[in-house]
């Protein structure tokens, strides 16, 4: 029986279960939370209102320390619609610096797997897309802070993350440069093969190919 079906009796009261052994991560991620002023921000910052030309250079940079990805956890959290949720499968984050502070934040992750209006829109049949879906990366998240209210900053921000996206996936891939072409040519970057090796759950049993012996 479905184990949602089976919570839903226990909470209306045809059945009790009995309190579980193990529990799961869940509960422990914050998916939105109040503004509190973290990692040394005040919780209502001076409004940008300056306009594009005058408000300096948009440097993206990669997330790679802790400090960074909390600061990009508390600021999706407190701001973004959707909140904060881990992201499966590989993925790269970007916080956007300018003179005036931090102007934005943005994920990008694997494409899904099947999405019809993408495939129809692009021709791919099933052959094509298996070949093909690792060009494809998905922008999971995209956050403009709302105190920053400056006319044409989102294509700006788009435009400066977007001319080095594909280095920065490829480099956070840890791919070396000669395994690139070869990998784009022949199958689909699996999850296993993203950083922290998750392993791709549409394939239950995973197995390494063995070599043939020569005949």
């Amino acid at each position: 029986m479905d184990p949602r079906a089976l919570n839903r009796m226990a909470e209306h009261g045809p059945i009790v279960l009995s309190t579980p052994r193990n529990s799961n991560g869940n509960g422990r991620i914050l998916r939105h939370q109040a503004p509190t002023g973290g990692a040394g921000e005040p919780a209502a910052p001076e409004p940008v209102t300056a306009p594009l030309a005058a408000l300096g250079p948009q440097r993206p940079r990669v997330i790679d320390t802790r400090p960074d990805a909390a600061r990009y956890r508390d600021l999706v959290a407190t701001h973004h619609y959707l909140g904060y949720t881990p992201l499966a499968g590989a993925q790269l984050r970007h916080l956007v610096d300018s003179p005036a502070g931090v102007l934005a934040a943005l994920a990008f992750a694997t494409s899904a797997w099947r999405c019809a209006a993408r495939d129809g829109h692009l021709g791919w049949d099933d052959t094509t897309r298996a070949s093909r879906l690792h060009l494809v990366v998905g922008n999971a998240r995209f956050l403009i802070l709302p105190h920053v209210r400056v006319p044409q900053l989102t294509s700006a921000v788009l435009g400066a993350v977007t001319r080095r996206l594909p280095i920065d996936w490829q480099a956070a891939l840890r791919l070396p440069a000669g395994a690139r072409r070869h990998l784009r040519a022949k199958r689909p970057l699996r999850w296993h093969q993203a950083p922290g090796r998750e392993r791709d759950p549409r394939r239950t049993h995973h197995r390494a190919r063995q070599a043939r012996p020569p005949r």
